[in-house]
């Protein structure tokens, strides 16, 4: 499980690098709605950079992004429900926004493994632009 949050944190953040790094004008942007800024913001608070960590104030961002449509917030939502960091763990709740942001094309997480679902999902991740995906079907 550690080894898939870190996968997904690792993808999640290197996606939101061009929103830059200063926390007060991420909070600036997220305030006024950006939904990047708001992701980023989430995670700025889970990982404490920049900021104190508060895991509460991390889901209360992720899920603003989610709910615009953030593939990325999604899948870190589900993350957040299926860990229990900020939020109840839920695993109805976990896999509801796993399975949305998947949909968009975003490698799925924490999903009970099945080398078709997961062969499927790889290759719809890389046909929607996800570069990491394609090079591990090669």
């Amino acid at each position: 499980m550690k080894k898939y949050i870190i996968i997904l944190i690792a993808l999640i953040i290197g996606a939101n690098l061009s929103l830059g790094q200063n926390f007060k004008e991420i909070l600036a942007k997220a305030n006024k709605g950006n939904s990047t800024a708001q992701c980023r913001l989430g995670q700025m608070y889970f990982f404490g950079n920049g900021v104190e960590k508060d895991y509460k104030k991390s889901a209360y961002w992720i899920k603003k992004s989610a709910k615009k449509g953030v593939a990325e917030a999604q899948a870190f939502f589900g993350a957040l429900y299926k860990e229990g960091n900020g939020v109840k763990k839920d695993s109805k709740k976990s896999l509801y926004w796993t399975k949305k942001s998947a949909e968009q094309g975003f490698p799925p997480a924490g999903v009970k493994k099945d080398f078709k679902k997961g062969l499927y999902w790889m290759k719809k991740a890389c046909d929607n632009g996800f570069k990491e995906a394609c090079e591990k079907l090669k």
